[in-house]
């Protein structure tokens, strides 16, 4: 159980002992992927966060070398190490709201009503546009083990994470429409609204990390 920028997260690991001080770890995780820029807003029944364009569940899977830190110098019910871990990041990319003319934000009702007409997703809807990304996932951490039941494993982690997918995803609007002075939509003559760059897609997310671990060897 852990939280970070980007939410709130479950994960499990698997430890093996391989020297008086050492471990190797497997771990796989459930995470939330976001821009941490990204703002919530209520309006009215619904949350919305502006600009926002994919939502992306990630699912990291790394293994890892766990190391006990000054063992002789500090009691055993309070056992410092450091970990680094490594590996691979399922991401789930699910649309943010639905983009019925796909031209890459959050429609207007044309020409001069601001109301936004695509509804937002919520987190049981748009999996049927979902996409799969592969990127990088590693990890550094503190942390302690408490306790002298060496059995029984309870343990707190600070750490940072970071996650990089080679080909990018689109987290917020790449679009947006251009605005005359009244503020309003500008449109062709052929009523096309007019677009211009917004957002680029992103490659590299990171963020600290606070875990909790509750478990057990046998």
């Amino acid at each position: 159980m852990f939280i970070n920028n980007f939410g709130f997260g479950l994960g499990g690991q698997f430890r093996k002992v391989v020297g008086p001080f050492s471990q190797v770890t497997a771990t796989i995780d459930l995470t939330g992927v976001r821009d941490v820029s990204e703002q919530r807003f209520q309006f009215f029944d619904q949350q919305v966060i502006p600009n926002k364009y994919r939502r992306v569940i990630g699912a990291p899977m790394l293994v890892g070398f766990k190391h006990r830190l000054f063992p002789y110098q500090i009691a055993d019910n309070f056992r410092l190490y450091g970990m680094v871990e490594g590996g691979a990041i399922m991401a789930t990319v699910i649309p943010y709201f639905e983009d019925f003319n796909n031209n890459g934000f959050r429609d207007v009702q044309p020409p001069h009503n601001r109301l936004l007409i695509e509804p937002i997703n919520d987190i049981f809807e748009g999996w049927k546009e979902a996409t799969i990304e592969w990127g990088y996932a590693g990890r550094i951490k503190l942390g302690v083990d408490f306790g002298n039941n060496f059995k029984k494993l309870s343990s707190v982690e600070f750490g940072y994470n970071f996650y990089y997918f080679p080909q990018g995803i689109q987290m917020m609007e790449p679009r947006r429409p251009v605005l005359n002075n009244q503020g309003e939509p500008v449109y062709d003559e052929d009523q096309v609204m007019q677009t211009r760059p917004f957002y680029d897609s992103m490659s590299f997310f990171g963020t600290p990390q606070i875990s909790l671990v509750f478990g057990s060897f046998w």
